[in-house]
């Protein structure tokens, strides 16, 4: 995040839109990375075996990004495949914002589709909140009666 800071404030291209879509980027990130802890987290709560699932599916999300490789610069069925990925949405935008400018800030429908995304995991979240709190509820319910029956 810093590094990518530096190129922005240092490069000749323009660095006022280029803050504004940067920043944008770090935003959406702030807000995904809570949504995701807070999913991962209520699902710790409900089933230990998440953690291993997290650990896959980080691994399998990170090869497909464009970090290792180096996308193709034409518009293929792979490239836009791959965009479908929020973490892709990302580094894509935060990347491309530094270097080229607010070229992607344009892009609606894949704002769109990334909003859609978080939306969709807010809703988890609040559905697998009120199903933790009414397992909890129930576990020390079960727990103060047989403390009583003893």
């Amino acid at each position: 995040m810093v590094l990518t800071l530096i190129i922005a404030i240092f490069k000749p291209i323009n660095f006022e839109t280029s803050m504004l879509a940067y920043l944008f980027f770090v935003l959406m990130t702030i807000i995904s990375m809570i949504l995701i802890t807070v999913t991962l987290g209520l699902l710790d709560i409900l089933s230990k075996k998440i953690i291993t699932a997290f650990i896959v599916g980080s691994i399998v999300s990170f090869l497909l990004l464009p970090i290792l490789y180096l996308p193709s610069t034409k518009t293929n069925l792979l490239n836009q495949v791959l965009k479908l990925n929020p973490f892709y949405y990302i580094v894509d935008g935060s990347a491309t914002s530094a270097i080229f400018g607010a070229i992607n800030i344009y892009n609606v429908t894949y704002h769109i589709y990334f909003l859609i995304f978080l939306v969709i995991l807010g809703t988890l979240n609040f559905m697998i909140m009120r199903y933790v709190a009414h397992k909890k509820y129930r576990y020390s319910q079960d727990a103060i009666t047989t403390k009583n029956e003893n």
